[in-house]
């Protein structure tokens, strides 16, 4: 509903509802830290290390490329199984907003909420999980945790698979810093776009396949 209604403060709208997540996503994490870690180091517990210097923009650049595929996907799927209030998109919400607002929404969307989500995600859960079970369990589970707190159903299984990416890259590195730069790329490749418009995309423009493609090399 918060999203579904178009008014003079639905930029604001969006921006609360980031900090909402943010809020009950650093809860959550407070929660966790205080039963299960209550005397350890909370840069220890979420995984906030060094790792080495190749896999930072290796994070943001893996974000970049598999927005691509990933949201080509999410075109096929929504297409296929369209809902009947599909009219209004992200990007009609952003235009809606007064040019002042459509900054802060950005800075919302590609900045704070990949943060406080990689903390929860990668970091505080993923940390926990590995103590005691097998690598490829824990990527199965955080990647179905992610894909479950995003409302859509019909985002699930591109979400899931990069949650499985934003795992292993927290596997190789050890760090959940390059997991917080892919996802800052993927959500900024969406809001780019969207600032070099002067309005927003129709909604019968689809990325070409060979875009897909690329990203998925």
């Amino acid at each position: 509903q918060l999203l579904g209604s178009v008014h003079d403060g639905i930029g604001q709208d969006q921006f609360m509802l980031v900090g909402c997540q943010a809020i009950s996503y650093l809860l959550a994490l407070f929660a966790m830290l205080r039963i299960y870690s209550p005397d350890g180091s909370i840069r220890q517990f979420i995984a906030l290390r060094k790792t080495h210097a190749l896999y930072y923009p290796l994070g943001f650049v893996l974000g970049v490329a598999s927005s691509l595929p990933a949201n080509w996907l999410l075109e096929q799927i929504v297409a296929r199984w369209p809902k009947e209030h599909d009219n209004l998109t992200f990007a009609d919400m952003f235009f809606a907003a007064p040019a002042g607002e459509r900054i802060a929404i950005a800075v919302a969307v590609a900045l704070i909420g990949p943060f406080v989500e990689e903390l929860l995600f990668r970091g505080a859960i993923f940390e926990g999980l590995r103590r005691g079970e097998p690598t490829r369990r824990v990527l199965v589970a955080t990647s179905l945790f992610f894909a479950i707190v995003h409302p859509d159903p019909r985002s699930l299984f591109p979400i899931f698979l990069l949650g499985v990416a934003l795992g292993y890259l927290r596997h190789c590195s050890g760090s959940m810093v390059p997991p917080v730069l892919m996802p800052i790329g993927f959500n900024g490749v969406a809001i780019v776009d969207l600032l070099r418009r002067d309005k927003a995309p129709s909604q019968a423009e689809v990325m070409p396949l060979g875009y897909a493609l690329g990203g998925l090399a």
